[in-house]
C-alpha cells in the first residue's frame, strides 16, 4: 500500500534518492512489517490465548522485543534524525505505529534508545501528529498514563 501511495503521490517521496539508503529504508520497513507486526494480529493473539492457553501479553512482548533488538542494531547504523539519515522514509512510517503498539503492550522501550529517539522526534512532526491513532475521529479515548 505504501508503494502504491508513493506512486500516486510521489512528492515528498518516502524513499531516499540514494539507492543504498533506499535499500536500507526498505529493509527497516520490512523488518517491522514482516518480522514484528504480524505477531500482534488479533486473530493470532486470540489463537495463542484460546487454543494454546498462553498469555498473549507475554507472547507479544516477547516478539516485539525480539524484533526491536535487531531493528535497534540495524537502525543505529543508518540513523541520523530519522531511521535512514535526515529525511523521513518508509522506515519511519512503519516504525511509529509499531512503537505505539509496543507501548500499548507494555514493552520496555528504554532498551531501544535509537528507536525511541526517532519516535520522539517524529511524534512532533505535523504529519505524524495528524496520523496518530488517537487523532482519528473514531479513536477510543486515550488510556491514562
Amino acid at each position: 500500500m505504501l508503494e502504491f501511495l508513493e506512486e500516486m503521490c510521489p512528492t515528498p517521496s518516502i524513499f531516499p534518492r540514494d539507492p543504498v539508503k533506499r535499500a536500507q529504508a526498505r529493509a527497516h520497513a520490512l523488518a517491522v512489517a514482516s518480522e514484528i507486526q504480524p505477531f500482534g494480529q488479533v486473530r493470532i493473539l486470540e489463537h495463542i490465548e484460546k487454543t494454546l492457553h498462553q498469555d498473549k501479553k507475554e507472547w507479544i512482548q516477547h516478539w516485539i522485543t525480539e524484533g526491536f533488538v535487531g531493528l535497534e542494531r540495524n537502525v543505529s547504523s543508518t540513523a541520523a534524525e530519522f531511521c535512514v539519515g535526515g529525511e523521513i522514509s518508509i522506515a519511519d512510517i512503519c516504525l511509529v505505529p509499531q512503537i505505539f503498539n509496543a507501548r500499548l503492550w507494555g514493552v520496555d522501550m528504554t532498551q531501544f534508545p535509537t528507536l525511541s529517539r526517532i519516535d520522539a522526534t517524529l511524534s512532533q512532526h505535523p504529519a505524524f501528529v495528524a496520523a496518530h491513532a488517537y487523532s482519528q475521529p473514531d479513536a477510543p479515548p486515550r488510556p491514562p498514563n
